[in-house]
């Protein structure tokens, strides 16, 4: 990596380059959200800007949280007697 990018997340973050290699996603995450103030999501407006590049789910908009996915097999009625025949 250049050094002048290293320097610039550095000065954008607030933490030494090493201290944000032995950082968890998690705690990467409640960092991110503490200097923001705002949850991290992923948003579920299409951007067809961007459908071309990269990792198609991004660009789809089909990434999902794990709290998403909890929630959306919490709504899922599961009938057992059919599941089972």
């Amino acid at each position: 990596m250049n050094k002048n990018t290293i320097r610039r997340m550095e000065i954008d973050s607030g933490f030494s380059f090493t201290e944000m290699l032995s950082l968890s996603p998690y705690a990467e995450r409640k960092v991110i959200e503490k200097k923001t103030g705002k949850k991290l999501i992923f948003s579920k407006l299409r951007d067809f800007r961007k459908l071309g590049r990269g990792n198609p789910l991004i660009a789809r908009r089909e990434i999902a949280t794990m709290e998403e996915v909890d929630k959306e097999l919490s709504g899922i009625k599961w009938n057992w007697n059919r599941a089972w025949k």
